[in-house]
């Protein structure tokens, strides 16, 4: 059952760091880890995100179905940046795993405005998670929870999260660059569609695989499938 002391499962957690470097990919995918994270972790509550408050920005990556749409909003409208157990895991230190119980200890987390207002209410009370640091200044952090009547995250738990924290950093790290470079591919081939010269590109085979609508126009010639 969710939250009895046992090991790690190797080749679950391979499964997990495949599916997080899938999500790099595709954005898509992370909903997936998300619940893959979860059940790797003897849970059934995850949520991945990155943050730079500096900027006020916060994104929410992926998070299992505890959290209804209207409780991911009041998270992103207000309560990420008085969450006191990221707060807490930043000041830890970027990269390092982290347990709820050491971060925001009993009774202290009983009487913060966090637990009474989304956690209690969306059956957490503990968590196994950390911060690392990404491009621009940006934060990823990782929460994995239990309910109150399960057992704790232990130095096991913590273990295996150091290890995924490497792992997620890269791969949203990942995923920012590739979106960049079809920002700028787009913003390319916007360029050339207002060309009035005609620009083609092909491949090897001497296919067209890309031509602008001036080059269109001139030689009739279009996209080869």
């Amino acid at each position: 059952g969710q939250g009895t002391a046992r090991g790690m499962d190797p080749g679950q957690f391979s499964s997990l760091l495949a599916a997080l470097y899938d999500a790099s990919l595709d954005p898509a995918g992370w909903k997936g880890v998300a619940d893959l994270a979860a059940r790797v972790f003897d849970s059934s509550s995850c949520l991945l995100q990155f943050q730079n408050r500096a900027n006020g920005i916060g994104q929410i990556l992926g998070h299992t179905s505890n959290f209804t749409a209207a409780k991911m909003a009041a998270y992103t409208e207000y309560y990420y940046a008085h969450d006191l157990w990221a707060t807490r895991a930043m000041e830890a230190g970027l990269g390092r795993a982290v347990l709820g119980g050491e971060l925001v200890p009993e009774p202290e987390i009983f009487h913060t405005e966090l637990y009474n207002d989304w956690l209690r209410p969306t059956g957490i009370f503990d968590l196994v998670g950390g911060s690392v640091g990404l491009s621009a200044g940006n934060v990823g952090l990782v929460g994995i929870h239990r309910p109150q009547d399960a057992a704790r995250f232990d130095r096991t738990d913590q273990h295996w999260m150091g290890h995924f924290l490497k792992h997620f950093g890269r791969a949203v790290d990942l995923q920012n660059r590739l979106g960049q470079v079809e920002h700028r591919l787009n913003v390319t081939l916007d360029a050339l569609e207002l060309l009035d010269v005609g620009v083609a590109v092909v491949n090897m085979r001497a296919q067209v695989i890309y031509a602008n609508a001036a080059f269109a126009a001139m030689s009739g010639h279009a996209v080869d499938a």
